[in-house]
């Protein structure tokens, strides 16, 4: 109760005390609390917990703040006592991640602007761990070099660039400028060691899709190791993507081989890909319309599911 109390009294009073340091950013203007003004002689009696709602409080219900200016008060907060300072360093990543929900922006971004101490190293740590994967484009990762990973606590579903995306995701591609890509043995490596596998970036487009749509004709074997996976959720909907199914049967460039794409919904279906998960009535008929071939291949898929479920009645009956 005691404590209760002291963290509603620094909520209710300090503002009235703080409210006169604007933070100017291009756009507009924003009203702060002043947070140096904190009492400090409160915040080192209250528990780790109330000092980690207090920042909550503060940090991820500020009304239009952006991420620069959440930064700077996140800043600011530390530098209030060594408790709160405390807490956000042992909680520095979590930190990161849910300020890179919030603001829809990658990991790599956020901890580049809140500028702490551990932020800093835990950036420095990230990126190098990144060149790593793209400096064993043609040499497995060492055993060496896995444990120095270990050791260093690095996460492996930390977000890099835009549009948010993990080494992972990186890896899956065929080509890219940077980040290693193009190397479907890190990319088992990295599942292996705990990555996520469903994990998406910020456009809703997980890995499996990036090594389906630039690999083309060629990594079948990465492909199928994502199938699968046992932890792959085959039937998941990738927000404006819709499932996995559906993106390769509508979205996929045509450019592709023909064989290729049939193929490969051909496997999808016999994975367990769900086509009235993928598809609604309208789509379907829209694809009766443009690609028979396609159509039959979905119908088909449908008509099988339904024999399946028939027989699973069956049995429970007997």
């Amino acid at each position: 109760m005691k404590h209760t109390l002291l963290a509603l009294f620094i909520l209710l009073f300090t503002p009235l005390a703080g409210m006169d340091e604007p933070i100017r950013t291009k756009h507009k203007e924003i009203q702060f609390f002043q947070l140096a003004s904190f009492p400090p002689i409160f915040c080192a009696h209250l528990p780790c917990e109330i000092n980690g709602k207090i920042l909550d409080t503060l940090v991820f219900h500020s009304p239009n703040s952006t991420k620069k200016d959440t930064a700077y008060l996140i800043n600011r907060f530390s530098l209030t006592c060594k408790p709160i300072n405390t807490f956000i360093n042992e909680h520095t990543l979590l930190l990161i991640k849910k300020l890179s929900d919030r603001f829809n922006c990658s990991n790599e971004s956020v901890a580049h602007e809140l500028q702490t101490k551990v932020a800093s190293e835990i950036l420095l740590k990230q990126l190098g761990f990144s060149r790593l994967c793209g400096k064993s484009r043609y040499n497995r990762i060492s055993p060496q070099s896995a444990l120095h990973i270990k050791k260093i606590t690095i996460d492996l579903n930390f977000t890099y660039k835009y549009p948010a995306r993990t080494q992972l995701m990186f890896s899956s591609m065929a080509t890219s400028e940077s980040m290693g890509a193009g190397q479907p043995y890190i990319v088992k490596w990295l599942i292996k060691h705990g990555a996520d596998i469903n994990i998406v970036d910020t456009t809703g487009k997980p890995a499996i899709l990036d090594a389906i749509t630039t690999w083309n004709d060629g990594e079948k074997q990465l492909i199928e190791y994502f199938l699968d996976h046992p932890s792959f959720d085959i039937n998941r909907i990738y927000g404006k993507h819709g499932t996995l199914l559906f993106s390769i049967v509508f979205p996929l460039p045509l450019s592709y081989k023909r064989s290729y794409k049939l193929n490969l919904i051909k496997r999808l279906c016999a994975r367990g890909a769900d086509p009235e998960i993928a598809f609604k009535e309208t789509t379907l008929l829209q694809l009766k319309e443009t690609d028979l071939e396609l159509f039959t291949i979905v119908q088909e898929a449908i008509t099988q599911k339904r024999i399946r479920e028939q027989n699973n009645i069956i049995k429970a009956i007997h």
